[in-house]
């Protein structure tokens, strides 16, 4: 009881101390990286929905959950309250924190879920976990060219945190969020109903190259919420992660890339468009054994069949509007 007794009443001072630490309002700045070596950041991607491949637009669109893991001890604080589970922040707190800013740069936008007012939760668990909610609206990219590297002038264009959740038994900052994800696809049509399409997500570090973070994937990069995930024209079928490093007029940038591989449900092509065309074009054929003299048999048989091909025409027009 004593014990309890005393835990309880250190909590409201022990946070005070916390958040008046010398080194959260001079030293501890965001700009000012956890450990003078690149700090290793890992990078893990939940596949929640994949909502739309357009041909169109050559793009699509996902609902992920995004992951970033590195360590910081200078968010520990189980030395001043061994008894607190976690610290609770509001976005003012998330201000001071270091974040490796990964974010998704070859998106044509990206919205985040949103209540009518902001939500913002910073939890700082005893070994210096951080668990970041940041539920935050991403447009369309608003960018200035240095060099050759795209550097964001709106904070708000790639917000470095998300809505996020936690693993139990993580001793590292973590940052995850729900995104709503809408990417470039550039779309090769030349095998077409029969074809295999593929369209990346691509993350970097925004703010550091390799000389201050080394992003990476987790053993387990890329999870699925359900066993499989298809639209009504595609299927995903396969998928790869791979890390490489871009290089800009400003640096060298870690880059981490998930490939998704759609292969085409092609089974309503050949019954709506290829077999009924096929079908007007050997009963036009028929009009090459009636005798020459059939010449009404003859012509009805080739006005059918071109009005069977345009009836088809003006059907797929619909279907592709």
């Amino acid at each position: 009881m004593a014990a309890l007794y005393t835990c309880a009443s250190t909590q409201f001072s022990i946070t005070t101390n916390i958040l008046h630490q010398p080194f959260l309002t001079y030293t501890f700045c965001r700009s000012q990286s956890p450990e003078p070596r690149p700090v290793p950041v890992h990078v893990e991607v939940t596949v929640q929905d994949i909502i739309e491949l357009s041909v169109l637009s050559s793009s699509f669109t996902v609902d992920i959950w995004f992951s970033s893991i590195w360590h910081d001890a200078r968010l520990a604080f189980a030395h001043l309250d061994p008894c607190r589970a976690n610290l609770s922040f509001d976005d003012a707190f998330e201000k001071l924190l270091w974040s490796p800013n990964v974010c998704l740069v070859n998106t044509k936008s990206t919205e985040v879920h949103m209540s009518p007012k902001a939500n913002v939760l910073l939890m700082v668990l005893p070994n210096g976990t951080v668990w970041l909610n940041y539920r935050a609206s991403s447009k369309s990219f608003s960018s200035i060219k240095f060099g050759q590297k795209n550097v964001i002038s709106d904070f708000e264009t790639c917000p470095p945190r998300f809505l996020g959740r936690l693993e139990r038994g993580s001793n590292k900052p973590r940052v995850a969020g729900q995104v709503r994800v809408k990417a470039p696809c550039d779309m090769d049509l030349t095998d077409f109903p029969m074809d295999v399409q593929k369209c990346y997500l691509v993350f970097e570090s925004y703010s550091y190259n390799t000389a201050t973070v080394n992003i990476d994937w987790m053993d387990d990069a890329v999870t699925f919420t359900r066993e499989q995930l298809h639209l009504p024209d595609f299927i995903l079928s396969n998928y790869t992660t791979y890390k490489h490093i871009e290089f800009y007029k400003a640096g060298e940038w870690y880059r981490l890339t998930v490939e998704m591989e759609f292969q085409r449900l092609y089974g309503f092509y050949i019954l709506q468009m290829y077999l009924p065309t096929y079908i007007s074009v050997f009963i036009s054929w028929i009009s090459f054994c009636i005798d020459t003299k059939g010449l009404p048999a003859r012509i009805f048989l080739g006005v059918n069949a071109l009005m069977a091909l345009t009836f088809q025409v003006c059907i797929n027009n619909i279907y592709f509007q």
